[in-house]
């Protein structure tokens, strides 16, 4: 069901969420493929009504620093852009 993925997401990005209160991007201090490839689903998060809650801040933290890059901005479909507040 819809329901059990999102609480399949929630729970494997709380996991990770410690790691950036170590390092600034997925795999240490330099932006990968990885960063650009987690991205999109970070940003659509709030659309599908997948709530991290505090424990999840530092990966939150992390997301908003993806999100103000500028070629992510400028990646972003019209459809995108409206997906966040």
């Amino acid at each position: 069901s819809a329901e059990k993925a999102r609480l399949v997401i929630r729970d494997n990005l709380a996991q990770i969420a410690p790691v950036f209160n170590k390092q600034k991007h997925m795999l240490g201090e330099e932006f990968s493929m990885l960063d650009v490839a987690i991205a999109p689903l970070l940003w659509r998060l709030e659309h599908y009504g997948i709530e991290l809650g505090k424990a999840a801040a530092p990966l939150m933290k992390y997301a908003e620093r993806i999100f103000s890059r500028q070629g992510f901005i400028d990646a972003l479909t019209p459809s995108e852009k409206v997906m966040r507040r």
